[in-house]
Formats: structure tokens, C-alpha cells, sequence
């Protein structure tokens, strides 16, 4: 497992700042316990002023032989708690339980599990908006982009699985 986290020559620096709006670019490698790194990353988190949003826009860089290495689970965890709600593309709202995920496996279906593979709700086409506690994501093209995953995996963290984990 390799983590952006364990990388300590991460930068963390202010892109573009104006009176409107600031970027906060963040960069650096996905490495292993070992530091052995397998990837690297580009991050920025945009805020405007007078907006009660933030646009997150996450670059992956593959720098191995992707005839060696398979990708899986590249995700972003996010701390906060609540309920997990989703939607899909008739408007239908789906509550998440705890320990469960939603996967948009193809472009014409999705399915809510439980980690223990209990099937909760299966469709189309899921939105890609979520609300968990006071917090609302949304994920641009989320079924037109295949496989995408978001996983309500308790009650305090919410990950959203570019690469899914159950796919």
C-alpha cells in the first residue's frame, strides 16, 4: 500500500492568490512504508470568495511500467461525520449505511453493497452527489467514467475511490 502521506518531501504552497480567489497546490509521491515510490501526485484545492465551496482537482502521474504494476483503491479519504447520502439519475436518494460502498461499475449500473457483500440498492446511473453530515461532494461524470467508487466505510470517514477498491 503506498500513501502521499508517508512522502516527506511533500510541498504544500500557495499557487495563485488574488482578491477573488486563491489556489493551494499540493505535490508530491504516493511511496511505500519502505519509501519506495510508486506514483506521484498533483493536488489543488481552489476557494472563491464569497462561495461555501471548494473545487478539488487531483492529477495522478503514473511513473511505473503499467505492464508490471496494477493499480487499484487510488482514493481520497475524508474525515467527517454523518450519514451517507447518494443519488442517482432518477432523483431517488440512497442512505448508505456504515461499511458499505457505492460502485458504478459500468455505464448502465450501480450498486450499493455492504462490505460483507449484503446488496443494498442497485441502478443505472449513480448522480456522483453525496452529503454526508454538512458536507455535499460531487463528482463531475461520475457514471460516464467508470468504475468510480464512494465508500461510507463508518460513521467518521467517507472515501471517494477514483480507482475503486471493490471494482
Amino acid at each position: 500500500q503506498h500513501s502521499a502521506m508517508l512522502d516527506p518531501n511533500a510541498k504544500v504552497e500557495v499557487e495563485y492568490a488574488s482578491q477573488h480567489r486563491v489556489v493551494i497546490r499540493a505535490s508530491g509521491s504516493h511511496l511505500s512504508k519502505e519509501g519506495r515510490p510508486l506514483s506521484r501526485f498533483i493536488v489543488r484545492i481552489t476557494a472563491f470568495q464569497g462561495l461555501p465551496y471548494l473545487h478539488v482537482s487531483h492529477t495522478f502521474i503514473i511513473v511505473e511500467d503499467t505492464s508490471k504494476v496494477r493499480y487499484r483503491d487510488i482514493a481520497l479519504p475524508i474525515p467527517i461525520e454523518g450519514k451517507t447520502i447518494a443519488g442517482d439519475e432518477q432523483g431517488r436518494k440512497i442512505v448508505m449505511k456504515s461499511g458499505s460502498h457505492l460502485l458504478q461499475r459500468t455505464w448502465e449500473n450501480y450498486h450499493v453493497r455492504t462490505n460483507a457483500g449484503e446488496e443494498l440498492s442497485v441502478g443505472r446511473k449513480a448522480s456522483g452527489w453525496f452529503v454526508r453530515g454538512k458536507m455535499g461532494l460531487a463528482v463531475r461524470d461520475f457514471w460516464q467514467n467508470y468504475p468510480k467508487e464512494i465508500e461510507a466505510k463508518d460513521d467518521s470517514n467517507l472515501i471517494v475511490h477514483f480507482w475503486p477498491a471493490h471494482g
